[in-house]
């Protein structure tokens, strides 16, 4: 498919059609998040049998978040140049190169750059499929369609590790299972190559579309703050549970709760979307969070609530992306919704890249409860904001 011929108007495409698309764009992202789900762990499993120090490692896993900050912006002129299924192949192509790579050598030398390709790559898939979502949804379905994506995404990734324990880390197996589940995540795209919606593509083609802030700045700070509770959560929740309560062998239990969370509530945090104001709905997403952060450490020595509480902590923090990228559907359409997407997963690898270091310097400042109740200051900050925006801002069409 041409980047300039796209095939069928949205008007033009049938109920069949549209379901074709979702199924297909749904089962690539989130075959191809098996795939990333069972890599993250499995070259941290590596570098820790290596022997590598634990600032290399943390700078390591921070590519990821650094390629989504710097490259995202550059999406939408990629997809205008090579068009939306070349593209996204592009992308599948590179991640598996770069996943066998790091069987290949375990020079960090190479395993940076790699890290960061294969981010960028991650980053694009990310982009691309989450405006074809876009495309294909109505002002009555959008944050719903968004919170499905995003389960079905999560549920793949939460499949990864569990992939690993099948293949273990050694050897070529779980690299050529990685790669073989990334190549999978293609096949859908073939199939509803001739029946995909029109995309539109910025025609600026140079500099980030840093602008477009101002056009929906509660959406962007939402995203902002998401990566950083989001990627804070999974770094130090583990380390917070060890300090607290758990023991070793079930402190795990805490991270899957977390991850079942952000994926089981999607729909859910849909659906308010689409019946009630985004923007009070990130407000209270925000309370939400705050509350949990809060709540946390009070429960964390008893037997099952902390696993309960941080179930739905997990899912209404996600849901913050969830709302604000359905918000972001509303706002924007054509050209704009293609760069003001893109710049949504950049304000996401800021917070991501951010947040975490912060958090570790709160959690040795305040042993062990900084981490909980520096991320309830975030999820605050960002409330108080959203709630000033609704108090002087009052139409959702003013910037």
């Amino acid at each position: 498919m041409n980047a300039t011929t796209p095939t069928l108007r949205l008007e033009d495409m049938s109920a069949a059609d549209i379901r074709k698309n979702l199924i297909g764009v749904i089962f690539s992202i989130s075959v191809a998040g098996v795939g990333f789900g069972l890599t993250f762990p499995l070259l941290s499993l590596i570098m820790e049998k290596n022997q590598v120090d634990e600032i290399t490692m943390g700078l390591n896993a921070a590519m990821f978040a650094l390629a989504a900050l710097t490259f995202s912006p550059f999406v939408p002129q990629i997809m205008a140049r090579l068009g939306i299924i070349p593209s996204l192949v592009l992308c599948l192509a590179t991640v598996i190169v770069c996943l066998l790579l790091f069987k290949t050598t375990s020079s960090m030398w190479v395993w940076f750059p790699a890290r960061y390709i294969a981010g960028a790559a991650l980053a694009c898939l990310f982009v691309i499929t989450e405006i074809w979502v876009l495309q294909l949804s109505t002002d009555q379905n959008r944050a719903r369609l968004v919170g499905l994506y995003g389960m079905c995404m999560a549920g793949g990734f939460a499949m990864g590790p569990a992939v690993l324990i099948l293949t273990g880390p050694n050897g070529w197996l779980p690299f050529i299972i990685g790669a073989t589940i990334v190549a999978a995540g293609a096949i859908p795209l073939f199939i509803v190559r001739n029946i995909m919606p029109r995309f539109n593509h910025p025609q600026n083609t140079g500099g980030f579309p840093w602008q477009l802030i101002r056009v929906v700045p509660l959406p962007m700070i939402a995203a902002f703050t998401f990566g950083a509770l989001e990627n804070s959560q999974f770094n130090f929740l583990t380390v917070y549970g060890l300090r607290t309560s758990f023991f070793e062998e079930n402190v795990t239990n805490l991270i899957l709760a977390l991850a079942l969370g952000g994926m089981s509530c999607q729909v859910i945090v849909g659906w308010f979307g689409d019946n009630f104001d985004k923007r009070k709905s990130l407000i209270v997403l925000g309370v939400l969070s705050t509350l949990g952060a809060i709540i946390l450490p009070n429960v964390i020595y008893m037997t099952w609530a902390p696993y309960i509480v941080v179930f739905f902590w997990g899912g209404v923090t996600m849901g913050l992306y969830t709302i604000s990228l359905a918000n972001i559907g509303d706002r924007l359409k054509g050209a704009e919704l293609a760069s003001g997407n893109a710049l949504l997963i950049s304000l996401y690898g800021a917070g991501s890249l951010i947040g975490p270091p912060i958090t570790g310097t709160a959690m040795d400042y305040a042993d062990p409860h900084g981490f909980a109740y520096f991320l309830a200051f975030i999820a605050a900050i960002f409330t108080v904001f959203a709630l000033v925006r609704l108090i002087y801002r009052p139409s959702p069409q003013e910037p």
